[in-house]
Order: C-alpha cells, then structure tokens, then sequence
C-alpha cells in the first residue's frame, strides 16, 4: 500500500484526520436534511395551493349549482325567495374565479384558459337563458303569458 504506513503517523494527527472525517460527513448530512427540508417546505406550499385551488373550484361549482336550482325554482313557482340563491350564487362564483385568477402560477396555464371557458359559458347561460327567464316568468306573473310558455321556452 503506498502512502504512509499509520504507525508512522502521531496520535495528534491520526485524530485531527478521524474528526475532519467525521466533520466532513456530518456537514455533508447536514447539507443533504437541509436541502429535504426545503423541498418538503416547497411540497407542503405547492399542496397548500392545491387544496386552495381545489376548494375554490368546488366553491365555484356549488355557486353554479345553487344558481341553477335558484334560478329554475323561480322559473316554476314565481317564488321570489328562489331568488335568493341564484344571486348568492351569482356573487359567490364571480369571487371565487376571481380569487383562482388573483394568483400567477396557482393555476397551469390551460387549465386557467379551462376557467375562463366556464367563465365564458356562465356569462352566456346568464345572458342567454337566465335573464329571459326571469323575463319570462315575470310576464307569467303578470298574465301576459303561461306556464306553457315556460315550458316551451325550457325545453
């Protein structure tokens, strides 16, 4: 073996080379928890905007439900009270997108252009369908049309 045989070396130096060994390693461990700590954190932060992502979108999706079933309530029974969800519901999903899109990043890209699709398609169920609903059924409260008339225009 070539080198210097070890009875050759002093005591003194034998352990300054055994606890650099030691010190070495125990850096390198100390590098290797530091760095799983920090991507344990980043994990725990990516997660934590997921649950946030998740719960908005499901915060979205019962705000449309909760229109839906306001909305068609009031279609059948002139109840205003069914009002109530529909604009709850209103109000509640237009936070809750704006909140997903408060935040570059929380969301990919594609599945932020997703949102705004729905968006898109919320906007035009409103326009389209809600508001000559309503219209509609004002009219059949007034006597200017029937219930027949709901129905032809829902289906």
């Amino acid at each position: 073996m070539a080198g210097i045989p070890l009875q050759h070396v002093s005591p003194r130096t034998r352990l300054i080379v055994a606890f650099s060994v030691v010190l070495v390693l125990l850096v390198g461990l100390g590098l290797l928890v530091s760095r799983a700590s920090a991507e344990k954190d980043d994990d725990a932060r990516r997660v934590e905007r997921a649950r946030t992502t998740i719960a908005l979108a499901n915060d979205a999706y019962l705000a449309l439900v909760n229109m839906q079933t306001g909305y068609r309530g009031y279609l059948l029974t002139g109840d205003p009270s069914y009002l109530d969800p529909l604009a709850a519901g209103q109000v509640t999903f237009t936070s809750s997108l704006a909140s997903l899109a408060a935040t570059p990043g929380r969301v990919p890209p594609d599945q932020a252009e997703r949102w705004r699709e729905i968006e898109a398609r919320t906007a035009s169920w409103q326009r389209d369908v809600v508001v000559p609903g309503l219209a509609l059924r004002a009219d059949v409260s007034a006597g200017r049309a029937t219930l027949d008339d709901i129905l032809r225009f829902a289906i």
